[in-house]
């Protein structure tokens, strides 16, 4: 049920074994000399609060020694960085500030006979617009999204940028999204904001909500040995269902194997334990891990579901984090309720296909090298899911 990077990493039974931001200083609250002597600066900005995709205008003004100045600006601390080594002018507007965060801009301002201030000024970039939606929608029913503005000055619009859905208002920051395919549904929120100069600017946020014909939708996995179906259970585990749904609308899982068959010594028997896959394929006769595509998703192993439970389907876990689920998931075979306790999540149950899981966990195993060392748990035959795909309603 868990498993391991080629040559980096140990996927245990119940576990996996895997192999800036800068603080910003004090401003100070008056500038002056950085060395002996008497020049003296102070840096200024047209506003200490801007938008996101704005510009900030900055100003230096020198006084003392023995002019003309010489001023050189930098970005002391950003969330991103910006290439200010050319800018020696006293004032000067900066390029658009896309990302959130505290700006603290340096001028170094020289005299003719070479002393030196130094002047400090920051700008708070602040988010325009946030944007939410549910995870799941079902079809034909309404669900709600929601944009939060910064300012009553801003505008939005919504639009559906792949998939089958509609608005009911486009302009609305709380419209209500219709989906009539299962499917996954990306979407896109434009807003609107003033900037400098009385123009505007525009700044987007994407979402995605995965369309599902009902809270259970069903999974044809098609394999070299037959087909089994599973269905996902998006009332409890609707995190780890659009996480499913994702990859296999992406066509991710097509080709996987199914690559551990692992039993539980007892006695002279070897009781059945779990088959996993999700994440290993053969590429060039070689067995290797496909990387994920996607974050890892939230654990809800808390949701009243239970490894105890056989042909119940649960997410793969790395290094025991209840949090670091991606591709790879496992069947329960037996009663293993003690994996509760663990954090791993059951987001499914097989409902259709146990002759194929039968076919499937009676292959012969060898040594596998994505399991414990002396594991006999790799089908000695590849078990491939040649195709992962939604059931229709």
């Amino acid at each position: 049920m868990t498993y391991r990077r080629r040559a980096l990493t140990t996927y245990a039974a119940v576990g996996l074994i895997s192999t800036a931001c800068i603080p910003a200083p004090e401003l100070p609250v008056v500038t002056g000399p950085a060395q002996p002597g008497d020049v003296e600066v102070m840096a200024t900005a047209n506003a200490t609060t801007i938008f996101e995709q704005s510009r900030a205008t900055l100003s230096a003004e020198a006084t003392g020694g023995t002019p003309p100045y010489v001023f050189r600006w930098n970005l002391n601390v950003g969330p991103t960085e910006l290439d200010l080594d050319s800018v020696t002018s006293q004032a000067f507007e900066t390029d658009s500030l896309t990302e959130p965060g505290r700006y603290v801009f340096r001028v170094v301002a020289t005299d003719s006979v070479g002393t030196t201030a130094t002047g400090f000024v920051a700008v708070e970039v602040i988010a325009a617009v946030t944007a939410s939606a549910p995870p799941l929608a079902v079809i034909g029913q309404p669900v709600a999204l929601t944009a939060t503005v910064a300012s009553d000055d801003i505008s939005v619009n919504w639009s559906v940028t792949d998939g089958a859905a509609t608005f009911d208002d486009s302009t609305s920051t709380t419209p209500m999204l219709t989906t009539s395919l299962g499917e996954t549904v990306d979407i896109l929120l434009t807003a609107t904001l003033p900037a400098t100069g009385g123009t505007t600017t525009t700044v987007t946020r994407s979402l995605t909500i995965v369309s599902v014909s009902s809270l259970f939708p069903r999974i044809l996995i098609e394999t070299n040995l037959g087909e089994i179906t599973i269905e996902l259970d998006g009332e409890a585990a609707p995190l780890h269902t659009v996480n499913f749904l994702l990859y296999l609308d992406e066509g991710f899982f097509d080709g996987l194997l199914f690559h551990r068959n692992a039993c539980t010594s007892v006695g002279d028997e070897c009781e059945p334990f779990i088959l996993q896959g999700g994440g290993i394929e053969r590429v060039d006769g070689e067995l290797v891990e496909k990387e994920p595509t996607r974050d890892p998703v939230a654990s809800e192993a808390d949701n009243g579901l239970t490894n105890a439970e056989i042909n119940t389907v649960a997410m793969a876990l790395a290094g025991g984090d209840p949090n670091s689920g991606t591709t790879q998931f496992f069947i329960n075979l037996a009663d293993n309720g003690f994996l509760d306790n663990s954090g791993f999540t059951v987001f499914a149950r097989v409902v259709g296909g146990f002759d194929t899981l039968d076919a499937i966990t009676s292959v012969e195993t060898g040594e596998n090298p994505f399991a414990p060392p002396g594991e006999l748990s790799l089908p000695l035959e590849d078990v491939i899911m040649e195709s992962v795909s939604r059931v229709a309603p």
